[in-house]
């Protein structure tokens, strides 16, 4: 059954949908058939859910990025992004999201440090790097066209620098039309204040959002009859570094 559509009066959901609506007839007023009536929803539905952030995990991948032996003793707080990322990874390998773990240089700067490297899961990409985005070539074809995550346009981010290397990396994640969702708890710099001044620009970016581990891994559980939750609320109840890496309310 066709249903008339008015895409003029339509109520401005977002850029997307009125897209969707104008490309399905030439013209203003026009009957759609069902399946094009299904694909505006869907689009709708889509936009949404972009639109506010909402975490997903058929459509999420995790970046950790160079938490590597090197930078323990001159990041600030190099403790919570270890344990933030060490959580995320366990709880990501529960609820069967993949992750992308990144080295920069690590010749001179070691390896990822063994409390988190002992989470990574088998078949999990370690890639080394000197560019400081994780976008390396490799990795923006696995979200193209027949790679592994293509479908898939969230990103959770944790590691260091969050000035240089997490910032750089929401960027061009945020430039190929990904939502990135940076975890506050688990992302530092060598200065506290140039990792404050980083999160206020990286919860600027279109399509960017703040989050904690905890927070995360709850929306994508999504409610207490999921397979995952026992283990995701075992790893809240964990202890971890106090106090809590967080934000500063000033900026």
């Amino acid at each position: 059954m066709a249903l008339l559509l008015r895409t003029a009066a339509a109520r401005p959901v977002c850029s997307l949908v009125r897209a969707a609506a104008a490309a399905a007839r030439p013209t203003s007023t026009h009957w759609l058939t069902g399946n094009e009536v299904h694909r505006i929803r869907a689009a709708a539905t889509h936009a949404n859910a972009m639109a506010v952030g909402k975490l997903d995990a058929s459509r999420c991948v995790l970046f950790v990025c160079d938490v590597q032996e090197r930078f323990a003793p001159l990041i600030h707080r190099f403790d919570a992004v270890a344990h933030t990322s060490a959580q995320l990874l366990r709880g990501c390998n529960a609820l069967g999201i993949p992750a992308l773990v990144t080295e920069q240089y690590p010749k001179a700067l070691g390896h990822t440090v063994p409390e988190v490297s002992s989470h990574v899961a088998d078949g999990t990409p370690v890639l080394e790097k000197t560019l400081f985005s994780m976008v390396l070539p490799e990795v923006a074809q696995r979200f193209d066209a027949g790679g592994e995550w293509n479908g898939r346009d969230q990103v959770i981010i944790c590691g260091i620098e969050s000035h240089v290397c997490v910032m750089q990396t929401a960027l061009d994640l945020a430039e190929r039309g990904c939502e990135v969702h940076v975890v506050v708890d688990g992302v530092s710099s060598q200065r506290s204040e140039e990792r404050q001044v980083a999160l206020n620009r990286l919860n600027r970016i279109p399509g960017a959002f703040l989050c904690t581990w905890e927070m995360a891994l709850f929306q994508l559980c999504g409610h207490a009859k999921h397979d995952a939750f026992k283990q995701i609320s075992a790893l809240a109840k964990e202890d971890r570094p106090r106090p809590m890496l967080c934000m500063d309310s000033a900026l």
